[in-house]
């Protein structure tokens, strides 16, 4: 994982793998959470991020990844534009 400011109040975040001897499957998966509007700010959810990301692994019911990359597009979590953390949360299963 490489974290790097870009620019003014920008932040980003590379995370990359190889494997050194065969092909390994992997699920790279990000799970730091910052409050960027400061300690007294209540919760996250008016932050806005982008993601630039086309896909995502799909979860069965018990959540557990079945292996299938579905696509973000027209999807709660589509953030492949600067937007609200809060928009379309609700419509998320585990949200």
């Amino acid at each position: 994982m490489t974290y790097k400011l870009v620019g003014e109040n920008r932040l980003k975040m590379v995370m990359q793998a190889k494997a050194k001897e065969k092909t390994t499957p992997l699920n790279l998966v990000h799970r730091s959470y910052w409050n960027l509007g400061g300690h007294n700010n209540e919760d996250i959810f008016s932050e806005e991020i982008q993601i630039l990301g086309s896909g995502y692994t799909h979860l069965d019911d018990n959540l557990t990844p079945t292996g299938k990359i579905l696509a973000v597009k027209g999807t709660p979590f589509d953030f492949r534009q600067l937007r609200p953390i809060k928009d379309n949360i609700n419509e998320l299963k585990t949200g």
